[in-house]
């Protein structure tokens, strides 16, 4: 299945890379984004293998040993909405 990043999915990964790059260390956001990136192989074979979400239809796949998750939905395709940070209050 197809993996799809969201406008607002992508500017959440500048946004980690601009916070990195501000306090001088742009090679860990650069790995941290990589590393995002990677984890979104899985949902190409395993689509559900994310948790469920609050909101409805939407699921979270959690990034081991990163404070992040991705947000995302299932369709014809995995459109990735969100990369939020585990120290937010997420309500949905």
């Amino acid at each position: 299945m197809q993996v799809i990043w969201s406008k607002s999915a992508e500017n959440d990964l500048d946004q980690i890379l601009e916070y990195f790059k501000s306090n001088g260390e742009e090679s860990i956001g650069l790995e941290i984004i990589s590393r995002l990136l990677d984890s979104t192989s899985r949902l190409e074979k395993f689509p559900h293998s994310g948790r469920e979400s609050v909101l409805p239809q939407r699921r979270e796949l959690v990034t081991p040993d990163l404070p992040y998750f991705l947000l995302y939905r299932i369709t014809s395709q995995v459109r990735i909405l969100r990369v939020i940070h585990t120290s937010r209050l997420w309500r949905g």
